[in-house]
């Protein structure tokens, strides 16, 4: 096991990058980056996006940063560039897992569409070049989160004046097209605690001190219920063999949850309170970001 210290700050997001020996996590003052795992230096700060909120790695190295602005940093030369969105709201968003497509989304103040959803080639992100651009009805909550290499996941949540009632629908669009390939209600998610599982089989929704896992293709029907912890569930990653969810909890805790059984290991170190969690692409490590700053690196053997 090795603790990073970063900047005294919650570490709300991190990020393992393509090869596992590079480790992103955002704070109000830039993004960190560890290089050299499992015997880094202190990390670098990349000053120019404060206040980042969420962060993606290509599997060629590029940072994906949304903060102040939305912009693509090269991890290995340092140039950076600015992505053109539609407004002045914060961008949801996700890499394929391919690396070679964004789907992006950002919600809109004013006018009839919600939201707009794009997919646009990680080689060329000019608004001009997307494969598709779509106005989207609704407000998105969460999500992109990818169901396999060519489907994708979005949660809006919206209030229907005619039921008197909140609704949360889960929507899946073909990655190539924008077409909607599934749309139904289901449980309530909290973001960032929204996650797929690699092999599109399942969709975990964190809500308070649980996690509600249900059939992806099937989002009204619940697989498991899970007490991820005795506090909030703050964070949520399925190992990329799809056998484990990871839960991190204010509780101090991480939670390993085989997905066969739905049953737990649980990882408690003294660490503090855990904001959030992550797996590296080859599965053999995990990350776990506490309240304080510092960043849980460990060993995962399955």
């Amino acid at each position: 096991m090795l603790v990073l210290q970063g900047e005294r700050e919650r570490v709300e997001v991190v990020r393992f990058g393509p090869d596992g020996t590079t480790l992103v996590a955002p704070t109000y003052k830039g993004v960190q980056v560890w290089r050299g795992l499992p015997a880094p230096g202190p990390p670098a700060v990349i000053g120019d996006y404060r206040y980042a909120g969420q962060v993606a790695v290509t599997p060629d190295g590029r940072l994906f940063v949304d903060g102040a602005t939305f912009a693509v940093h090269d991890l290995r030369t340092g140039a950076s560039r600015p992505v053109v969105l539609w407004g002045e709201y914060g961008a949801y968003f996700a890499i394929s897992p391919d690396g070679r497509f964004l789907v992006v989304g950002q919600n809109h103040r004013d006018g009839p569409a919600k939201a707009t959803l794009a997919c646009r080639p990680t080689d060329n992100l000019s608004p001009g070049a997307a494969v598709w651009t779509l106005p989207i009805t609704h407000r998105i909550d969460a999500g992109p989160v990818f169901l396999g290499p060519d489907r994708f996941a979005v949660h809006h949540g919206y209030w229907d004046e005619a039921a008197r009632r909140g609704v949360d629908r889960y929507v899946t669009r073909d990655l190539r097209t924008g077409a909607v390939l599934a749309d139904a209600e289901g449980p309530h998610a909290d973001a960032p605690t929204f996650a797929a599982d690699p092999d599109g089989r399942f969709l975990a929704c964190g809500r308070t001190n649980r996690v509600v896992v249900v059939e992806a293709a099937d989002p009204g029907r619940e697989v498991a219920v899970l007490k991820a912890g005795r506090k909030f569930v703050t964070g949520l990653a399925f190992h990329p063999s799809a056998r484990v969810l990871a839960t991190a909890s204010n509780d101090r805790t991480v939670r390993f949850w085989d997905t066969a059984s739905w049953t737990a290991t649980t990882f408690e170190w003294g660490a503090g309170r855990m904001r959030s969690v992550a797996f590296s692409p080859d599965g053999t490590l995990a990350a776990a970001g506490t309240d304080d700053g510092r960043v849980v690196v460990w060993d995962v053997d399955l």
